[in-house]
């Protein structure tokens, strides 16, 4: 499975692992497995564990898509934090987009 979801109750703290040749589709799947997990609570901190994405392959039509899944999401999203771990820089294009 290209990624793999976990929700640490106890560290109000939910990771996802996630490699490979990443489509914008993969990404709307894993988020919808962290914020649509049983354990998951609103406002719990968020780990993405991207080290070994070989690719990230997004077209303009899953973009529009993932701002749809996140909308949804909201209530289930809460106010998390959120920290992306890479080994290297994606670039200022993706950086600007997350904040």
């Amino acid at each position: 499975m290209p990624f793999v979801h976990r929700v640490f109750p106890e560290h109000r703290l939910g990771v996802i692992w996630i490699e490979g040749s990443v489509t914008g589709r993969l990404i709307v799947d894993a988020h919808n497995a962290l914020f649509l997990d049983p354990d998951w609570q609103p406002g719990f901190r968020v780990l993405w564990d991207a080290r070994y994405i070989k690719e990230l392959l997004l077209d303009p039509k899953e973009v529009e898509m993932f701002s749809q899944v996140v909308e949804k999401l909201k209530p289930a999203i809460g106010n998390a934090k959120v920290a992306v771990v890479t080994l290297r820089r994606f670039g200022k294009h993706l950086d600007h987009e997350s904040r």
